[in-house]
């Protein structure tokens, strides 16, 4: 499969719906760029999820193009990008309580030149093991 149609399957695929705890805090906006969010997160006890979701040979998608990038640069939470179009990413977070969070990015990502993907859209969703990801 190619790495969008992954990336649409893993956005309408089998999900866990979180049964978050009572009060759950999500310190993040809309466009917000995602070092920002990362850091919003990580202050409010969100941590990066690595999930296993691999390609057909075998390789983990984490490790592919712009996702391979944003991983190596530290950010463990990325599950995959879309090559093409807008670059959408998913990244997975949980914090302490075991509550999962699915952040939707989009944008490129390019370090040097300070170009980072923005935050468009979040769940509190977690990846079916059907991916080899985490419930």
């Amino acid at each position: 499969m190619k790495p969008l149609l992954i990336f649409f399957v893993l956005l309408a695929g089998p999900t866990v719906l979180c049964a978050c705890s009572k009060e759950v805090s999500v310190p993040i906006k809309e466009y917000q760029k995602l070092p920002d969010a990362n850091t919003a997160l990580f202050k409010e006890g969100w941590r990066p999820r690595e999930t296993e979701l691999k390609t057909a040979d075998g390789e983990l998608w984490r490790s592919v193009a712009m996702a391979g990038d944003l991983f190596k640069d530290g950010y463990r939470g990325v599950e995959i990008c879309a090559g093409t179009g807008l670059s959408p990413c998913v990244f997975n977070y949980a914090n302490e309580k075991g509550d999962c969070l699915r952040i939707i990015t989009q944008g490129m990502y390019d370090k040097k030149a300070g170009d980072f993907p923005g935050v468009v859209s979040w769940s509190f969703k977690c990846p079916g093991k059907e991916f080899g990801g985490y419930q």
